[in-house]
């Protein structure tokens, strides 16, 4: 008996010294934006970024089950690194498992492990309906926002329409978005279903004149498509008795879009297609190289450009960042409701 009690009082202290590791890491954590691009660029500098050595690797997506390959020319943060990245740069909380930086494109990973998800309604997506629901709930809400002088959403229109690829178990979609005023933005997705569940891989890719939409949309698929997930996580080793999600891949992708559960008119239509990405979006790719200038031997430029025009206006609110602001009052007046 005398074993057993001092047993239990060994397994309550690891879990106690575990949880004050968890509470010490998130309590380190600076949640304010950094608004002075001089001090961003110190600041994200001091975070652990991977493969500064520039080798070429298959790295493992912790919580995925899978893994990754990382060119010679990208680098990455993991965990709280990504966290921190997201505070800094936008002052929000961003807990994806990992952040790539790779050329014009930056690319985030998240896992949902609530199950083998089915393909069988992939038979009934219309994307041509998707697509007109998307521009329905933009232009909902367009008056609103001109009539606030706030930017929107005047068109949204399939690069590459949801395609379903039973080889590797991955739908891989990417959407132009044009803009009120007259910015243009690209965002590609793919969802890499496994046996357990699956994982989302977005891209979000720097725009400008001389970007060819297609040929980025095809850079993003072949990307997410060096993903690979571990032998006994694989799609195809189902086994009966596995836990089953709710819904097939079909809602699954709708709901990715911000499709089918919307009410036109209500703002949150159009947050959800903008994702938690929407910072930048509207926003020139700031150069990882010159993050890194003088921070060791190791460290290298990456093949991107900066924009002058950024550093002089990154601390003006966008009409984007406005709107999620108020997405976000919204949500926390809904909320409040509830618990009343």
């Amino acid at each position: 008996m005398q074993n057993i009690k001092i047993k239990n009082l060994i397994t309550i202290f690891k879990y106690f010294i575990f949880f004050l590791l968890i509470s010490s890491k998130s309590l380190a954590l600076e949640t304010e934006e950094i608004k002075d691009i001089d001090k961003w660029r110190e600041k994200i500098a001091t975070l652990d970024w991977q493969n500064t050595d520039a080798k070429e690797f298959m790295s493992p997506v912790e919580s995925t089950g899978g893994s990754i390959k990382i060119d010679s020319s990208e680098m990455f943060l993991i965990g709280s690194d990504v966290n921190q990245y997201s505070y800094w740069t936008w002052g929000d909380p961003d807990k994806s498992l990992m952040l790539i930086k790779s050329g014009p494109d930056t690319i985030y990973f998240d896992y949902n492990g609530n199950g083998y998800v089915s393909i069988e309604d992939w038979k009934n997506v219309d994307t041509n309906a998707m697509l007109k629901e998307l521009n329905d709930n933009a232009k909902a809400i367009l008056q609103e926002r001109k009539a606030k002088n706030l930017n929107y959403v005047t068109n949204v229109s399939w690069v590459h329409k949801p395609q379903l690829d039973r080889t590797k178990n991955m739908v891989y979609y990417a959407y132009k978005i044009e803009w009120g005023d007259g910015a243009i933005s690209l965002e590609s997705l793919s969802l890499v279903l496994g046996r357990k569940g699956y994982t989302t891989i977005t891209f979000v890719t720097s725009y400008d004149e001389n970007l060819s939409l297609p040929a980025a949309s095809k850079r993003n698929k072949n990307k997410a498509s060096t993903f690979i997930y571990d032998q006994e996580e694989m799609y195809s080793n189902y086994k009966t008795g596995d836990k089953v999600a709710a819904v097939g891949i079909g809602a699954l992708l709708a709901t990715t879009l911000g499709v089918k559960a919307i009410k036109p008119g209500l703002l949150v239509g159009l947050m959800v297609l903008l994702k938690k990405f929407w910072f930048i979006l509207l926003l020139p790719f700031i150069a990882i190289g010159k993050i890194f200038s003088g921070k060791s031997s190791n460290s290298r430029e990456m093949q991107s450009s900066e924009s002058e025009e950024y550093d002089s206006q990154r601390t003006e609110k966008s009409g984007v960042e406005l709107m999620e602001e108020e997405a976000r009052k919204k949500k926390k007046k809904k909320s409040k409701k509830k618990r009343k």
